[in-house]
Order: structure tokens, then sequence, then C-alpha cells
């Protein structure tokens, strides 16, 4: 596989990311999914900072590849009825739910059609929200 493809892979699994963040809170009952997000896919590590307003989602998606290559992705999308959307001004979109508490899951589909089944964990949330008492 080129380097372009697995670059593209990775940003779309880098916006699934945060779409599967957002949708994995909202099964456990919690509102607001804010926070770090962690997840993989092939050789690659996604690491997700997701910031939640109202019902609106914002970030930044940074995705490890195998020598340490750091690619970084400013995503927006939209938390609402436990389901997650997401995207990239490029044309990467990501579309999932909560699938598990702490978890989300989803497709992600890159700008040239690809999809890609991806699932993603969260590790902290911020004070604001940790201090509520909502655990994953």
């Amino acid at each position: 596989m080129d380097s372009s493809k697995i670059r593209s892979i990775l940003l779309i699994v880098a916006g699934l990311l945060l779409m599967l963040l957002a949708a994995s809170i909202a099964f456990g009952g919690e509102d607001d999914l804010s926070g770090e997000w962690k997840g993989s896919h092939f050789l690659s590590r996604i690491d997700a900072r997701v910031d939640q307003h109202d019902e609106r989602l914002d970030g930044v998606l940074t995705v490890i590849g195998p020598f340490n290559r750091k690619d970084v992705y400013h995503f927006t999308g939209s938390f609402k009825d436990g389901q997650v959307t997401g995207s990239h001004y490029t044309g990467h979109s990501f579309r999932g739910r909560v699938c598990a508490r702490g978890r989300v899951c989803g497709l992600l589909t890159t700008r040239t059609g690809t999809a890609i089944e991806v699932e993603v964990e969260r590790f902290s949330k911020p004070q604001h929200i940790a201090a509520r008492g909502l655990t994953n």
C-alpha cells in the first residue's frame, strides 16, 4: 500500500475516532464528549482532543504513523441523540454511535469513497466533567 493511500486511511480513521468519541459518551448517559480519545488503525496510533459546545463538536486529531510521522487534522461535527457526525475540510467524514460505555463505533469515509470501520476509546475527561462524577 503506498504512503498516500495509508495517509488517506489514517485521516479517515482520525475522523472516525472523533465521532466515535462523541457517541461513546452518549451511550454511557453522559452529555459531554469533551476529552482525550485514543485508538489505532493498522500500524498507526490515533490521538484526539474533543471539545463540545452544546451539540457542536470540534477538535484536533493526530495520527502517528509507524515511523513516528505525525499528521494533524482539525475537525468539526455534531453530537445529538447518541449519533456522532464529523468531517475534515478535505472531504473525509464520519458517522457513528456509542457502541459501549466509553467507546464509539462508526464508519469513516474518505473523500474518494473508501469506507473504513473504526472504534475508539475515551481515556480522560476535562476536570469540569470529571468533577461531576461521570465515569467511563
